[in-house]
């Protein structure tokens, strides 16, 4: 189990690496698929699937 600080302070170290990070992981950002994209490229992508699925 990974202690709380150890987590927040690597998430804070972090938050420009990208739209994801799994803290402790050896593949921090290929857990996710858009763990490649750019935060904003990340946002305008899960924006527009949102979008896209809220007229049914």
């Amino acid at each position: 189990m990974a202690d709380p600080d150890e987590v927040a302070a690597e998430a804070l170290a972090h938050l420009s690496d990208g739209p994801t990070w799994i803290c402790g992981s050896p593949a921090p950002t290929g857990g996710s698929p858009f763990g490649a994209l750019s935060r904003r490229d990340a946002v305008l992508a899960m924006s527009r699937g949102a979008t896209s699925h809220s007229g049914r």
